[in-house]
């Protein structure tokens, strides 16, 4: 690979989430009517909020990506437990930013589970798949997986 493949895979995968948080996935909660929100917000406001979270989700999974990806190119030269222990550290803060939306911040509704799979699909696709598939080589066998996906 080259030395910024995982670079541009990160935009890739940031910009796949992106269109599926603004295009796809509202398309498809308001059509299938997999959630009904309770109390006095419509779907319309509930998809709005669901929609912002998300992006804010995303945004905040793909800085951390990007981060890593700098990071084991251009400033790790051997992998250390402080290597191992800073992917931990920003796979929690990208969890946390993914999850935290969907269980706190939205509003109630039946059928929320889906905004929780959403956030997670996302925190897989744009953190997940760039650091356990697409890590520098100084780095890529350090997210847990790795070792097993790219034998």
């Amino acid at each position: 690979m080259g030395k910024y493949t995982g670079l541009i895979i990160t935009f890739a995968l940031t910009l796949l989430a992106l269109l599926l948080l603004t295009l796809a996935w509202p398309v498809a909660i308001e059509n299938f009517d997999w959630v009904r929100p309770t109390g006095r917000r419509t779907l319309a406001e509930w998809i709005d909020n669901f929609r912002f979270w998300g992006l804010v989700g995303v945004a905040c999974c793909s800085v951390l990506a990007v981060l890593w990806q700098i990071l084991g190119e251009f400033y790790w030269k051997v992998v250390t437990s402080g290597v191992q222990f800073t992917w931990w550290l920003l796979a929690i803060v990208a969890g946390v930013a993914t999850v935290l939306p969907a269980a706190f911040l939205l509003a109630p509704a039946e059928g929320s589970w889906v905004a929780y799979a959403v956030y997670v699909f996302d925190f897989l696709a744009v953190f997940g798949a760039s650091s356990i598939g697409f890590s520098p080589p100084t780095v890529m066998f350090v997210p847990p997986g790795a070792k097993l996906l790219r034998r």
